[in-house]
């Protein structure tokens, strides 16, 4: 039995759903089959769902059945039962769980038995309800269309022929939820299309932009943030053009972001970020703050923490983005107030690798060779960043010979299987121009202009600020 859905499902339940599950099954609106009821009552007691031995389909029988011979047809029909009933019970708490989905369901129950008065004290329930909804997103307008639309619908009935039938607001609710999940879609169809190269249609979505971008955005804030999501995707990379955009989000998003779930929210932090990236990899300097500034704003506000956790290359990379700008004192206050938040696996060397960057950048080189002697990253990419920064003190340091054995460990290290693409091409691109750097005779402009503008060609280049200031 381990590889049917049903063990997947229940695997997925935790205690209290499990209890939940076992009551729906023995009422007899939904399951009237003992053998059913029992078959749960052993999947749920001690270790039977993470016991290969105890799914075994004959040991399973044994239980249910005693000493009646094995029926493996019948086993199936209790399996495929058992099924139908938690998948409608789970289909059911999903829909329970919408308070105004629930409510219009009975409203046009209602309706369609012709009970005035109970209808119209349930839909000023479902009025109370969609108001106390804490979001403003696409589920919230969808569910406004369906409460408008009942309205009109009984109103229509009643008053035919009459002025006041709710139209407008039928209309402006579909409306709002269709731009906004719309944008959301095809914010995600571009920014993965970005990424990956993959081509998609996305349909009507440049009239759409042209008409949003004419709506009063202020009134709608989950309108306005895909819209300016979309714009920044689609900008010209001109800095004041895609800045404006930036800008204009991280405000909609501090001001109003609440009004979307924290998905929702991370979906478009994560957007904005990684939007950010390129343009602060290529020099762009007002990117690198830009990514700073929605860096501290999703740590303020707990969008990128998810679950209470971390991701430690998350840690990492916010912190190199502050330490980049020199916000080294908010550096310093961000490892103490967060590191709690990576895995406890991973928490000691995020911190620590932190900690490294952070005392190179204050040219405390002893202590920063003390932290590197002592944290030994088993992930390549972190490995790296560690070496990379070794590299740099050696050679501020100018202790050219075990630069050149650094070095070389780093090239075998990058002929490794596991390093990706990217990550290979800039290393390789970081030791070719550290050796040139070495060659360099510092009398010499011209090679040491040549060297520079190689530096500043050299795409990827982890490392392209630090060549920079060397050179001058």
């Amino acid at each position: 039995m381990e590889k049917t859905s049903i063990v997947g499902i229940y695997r997925s339940l935790d205690k209290s759903e499990q209890r939940e599950a076992g009551k729906w099954l023995a009422s007899p609106a939904h399951n009237q089959r003992k053998d059913v009821v029992d078959l749960h009552n052993y999947l749920v007691a001690g270790n039977h769902l993470t016991s290969t031995s105890a799914l075994a389909k004959k040991r399973v029988w044994r239980k249910l059945f005693g000493k009646t011979p094995y029926d493996d047809a019948k086993l199936r029909q209790i399996i495929h039962f058992i099924t139908r009933a938690i998948e409608e019970w789970l289909a059911y708490r999903e829909w329970r769980d919408d308070k105004v989905k629930t409510r219009l369901s009975l409203a046009g129950q209602l309706r369609r038995r012709k009970l005035g008065k109970p209808l119209e004290r349930t839909l000023r329930q479902v009025e109370k309800q969609q108001q106390g909804y804490p979001h403003r997103n696409e589920h919230f307008f969808r569910n406004e269309y369906l409460l408008q639309l009942e309205h009109y619908t009984n109103r229509g009935i009643q008053q035919r022929g009459q002025k006041d039938v709710r139209l407008q607001a039928v209309a402006d609710a579909l409306d709002n939820a269709y731009l906004i999940e719309k944008l959301r879609l095809s914010c995600n169809m571009l920014f993965h299309q970005r990424v990956s190269k993959t081509p998609y249609d996305i349909g009507l979505l440049q009239p759409i932009v042209d008409h949003v971008g004419e709506l009063e955005l202020d009134k709608i804030p989950a309108l306005a943030i895909y819209y300016y999501v979309i714009m920044a995707i689609k900008g010209s990379r001109n800095t004041e053009e895609d800045g404006s955009y930036f800008s204009k989000l991280r405000t909609t998003a501090r001001e109003h972001g609440h009004l979307l779930p924290l998905t929702e929210q991370r979906e478009f932090y994560l957007m904005a970020i990684n939007l950010c990236i390129p343009r602060m990899n290529a020099g762009n300097e007002a990117f690198t703050r830009e990514a700073f500034e929605w860096y501290r704003l999703g740590m303020e506000n707990g969008v990128l923490i998810e679950n209470d956790n971390l991701s430690r290359y998350t840690f990492i990379n916010v912190a190199f983005v502050a330490i980049k700008l020199e916000e080294l004192e908010w550096t310093d206050h961000f490892i103490e107030d967060y590191q709690q938040y990576v895995g406890v696996k991973y928490r000691e060397l995020a911190a620590n690798i932190v900690r490294i960057r952070l005392n190179y950048v204050r040219k405390n080189y002893g202590e920063a060779m003390h932290l590197l002697a002592v944290t030994d990253p088993k992930d390549q990419v972190l490995s790296l960043i560690c070496k990379y920064t070794q590299l740099k003190i050696y050679y501020e340091l100018e202790e050219y010979d075990v630069l050149e054995s650094l070095m070389d460990s780093i090239g075998a290290q990058l002929r490794r299987k596991e390093i990706v693409a990217h990550q290979k091409k800039n290393g390789q691109n970081i030791i070719r121009l550290l050796r040139a750097l070495l060659r360099l005779n510092d009398y010499n402009k011209e090679k040491k202009e040549a060297l520079k503008q190689e530096v500043l060609a050299t795409q990827p280049l982890s490392e392209r600020e630090w060549f920079l200031g060397v050179l001058g």
